[in-house]
């Protein structure tokens, strides 16, 4: 059984790993939401691929494991290793220092792009 804590923080990680290309994409400027939701979803699909959802970062090559540390989802898929197996592909103190990093690093310039869209009347 998982623990409260335990699934607050894989309940906060899971909820931030969708949220962070979303939030820099849709605060730019756009005239429809396909103009976001596209390119969102050619984002969205390759950093699924390599943050060891299907593929353990065990197993893959060693090229694609360095590209997978880019993707926060990478960091939310080992904190849910280490809450229902015990045991991540990277240390637990990586994963929970990562997830507010790029929080940090999507939300900023998010703010910033929300800001101009409200300026322009979008």
């Amino acid at each position: 059984m998982i623990p409260g804590a335990w699934l607050l923080l894989v309940s906060l990680a899971a909820a931030q790993s969708g949220l962070y290309e979303e939030e820099l994409l849709a605060s730019m400027p756009a005239d429809s939401p396909g103009a976001i939701m596209m390119p969102s979803t050619l984002l969205r699909w390759p950093l699924m691929f390599i943050s060891g959802v299907f593929i353990p970062l065990a197993d893959m090559a060693p090229w694609t494991r360095a590209a997978s540390y880019v993707s926060p989802l990478t960091y939310t898929q080992d904190l849910l290793n280490w809450a229902v197996i015990g045991i991540g592909a990277q240390s637990l103190m990586i994963d929970l220092i990562a997830l507010p990093l790029a929080l940090a690093l999507f939300l900023v310039p998010a703010l910033k792009l929300h800001d101009v869209s409200r300026r322009l009347g979008y």
